[in-house]
C-alpha cells in the first residue's frame, strides 16, 4: 500500500479524490504526455524510472492541496536538468529551452521550474533558507515546497537506502537532516515533516548498518533499448566522422 502516486493513472485518481476541478486534471495530464519522451529511457540510480519520480513529486504536493501550477512545475522539474528537449543537450535554462517550455506550459509554471531549477541544495544553502524562510519571496517559498517534495520522493520507498547517489553525503549530515525538518514545519506542512523524519531514521540505520554502502554507488542514467542504440551509434559515429573531418580541413586550410 503506498501513500503517493507513482503513474499517471495513480495521480489522476488520487486528483479526482481531492476534488481538483477536471480542467486542471484534464492539464495535469497533457503536461505528463510532454513530460514522456523528454525522460523517455531515463532511469534513477535505484532504477526507477524517471517519470515515476516526476509523478511521485506531483503527487506529495498534490497531497497539501497544491495549486495546479505547481503540480504542473513538479512533473516538469528536472526539464532543465535533464530532459531531452531536441536542442541544447547538457546546457541549462537556455534562451531557447525557456522559450519552449513557457510555450509548452505557460510562464507562470516555467518560472516556478526555473526558480527551482536555480535554487542551489546544499547544505549552507539549505542552512541559508531556514534561517531566511520569513523574508522570502513567493515563488521561492514554492519552490522550497518542490524541494521538500522531492527530497521526500527520493528517499520514498527505501530508494535512497537501496543505492547511493551523490546526495548521500548531504543528508547523511544530521544538521542538514534538521534544517530540512525545520523548514518543512516552516512551511506549514507538519504532515511532510513526519515523514521525513521517519525515512530520515531510516537512512540512518541503514548507512550504520553498512546496508547503503553495500549497494551499488550509482547515478541516473538513460538506458536504451537495443534497436534504438543500434540506430544511434551509427548516427553520432557519423556525427563524430563529419565533425573531425570539418575540423581537419580548417586546419589544413590556416
Amino acid at each position: 500500500m503506498f501513500l503517493f502516486a507513482q503513474t499517471n493513472l495513480q495521480l489522476r485518481a488520487q486528483l479526482l479524490e481531492l476534488d481538483y476541478p477536471p480542467a486542471d486534471i484534464n492539464l495535469l495530464m497533457r503536461v505528463y504526455d510532454l513530460a514522456v519522451p523528454m525522460f523517455s529511457g531515463q532511469y534513477r540510480a535505484s532504477g526507477k524510472p524517471f517519470i515515476n519520480h516526476l509523478v511521485g513529486t506531483a503527487s506529495v504536493l498534490a497531497s497539501r492541496r497544491a495549486p495546479t501550477m505547481l503540480l504542473v512545475a513538479a512533473l516538469l522539474h528536472a526539464v532543465y536538468m535533464t530532459a531531452d528537449l531536441g536542442f541544447h543537450a547538457g546546457r541549462r535554462q537556455s534562451r531557447r529551452q525557456r522559450e519552449l517550455v513557457r510555450e509548452l506550459v505557460g510562464k507562470d509554471a516555467e518560472k516556478l521550474v526555473s526558480v527551482y531549477d536555480s535554487m542551489i541544495w546544499r547544505a549552507a544553502q539549505i542552512r541559508a533558507l531556514r534561517q531566511g524562510y520569513s523574508a522570502l519571496g513567493s515563488d521561492t517559498r514554492d519552490a522550497v515546497l518542490l524541494c521538500l517534495a522531492n527530497v521526500y520522493e527520493d528517499f520514498m520507498d527505501s530508494g535512497m537506502c537501496i543505492s547511493l547517489t551523490g546526495k548521500s553525503e548531504l543528508y547523511a549530515d544530521p544538521e542538514v537532516q534538521e534544517d530540512i525538518l525545520q523548514l518543512a514545519l516552516l512551511a506549514d506542512w507538519p504532515e511532510l515533516a513526519n515523514l521525513l523524519e521517519g525515512v530520515f531514521v531510516e537512512f540512518n540505520v541503514a548507512c550504520a548498518q553498512g546496508i547503503a554502502d553495500s549497494r551499488t554507488h550509482g547515478h541516473s542514467a538513460l538506458r536504451l533499448s537495443p534497436s534504438v542504440t543500434r540506430r544511434l551509434l551509427p548516427t553520432a559515429q557519423g556525427w563524430v566522422v563529419r565533425r573531425l573531418r570539418r575540423l581537419s580541413s580548417l586546419l589544413q586550410g590556416s
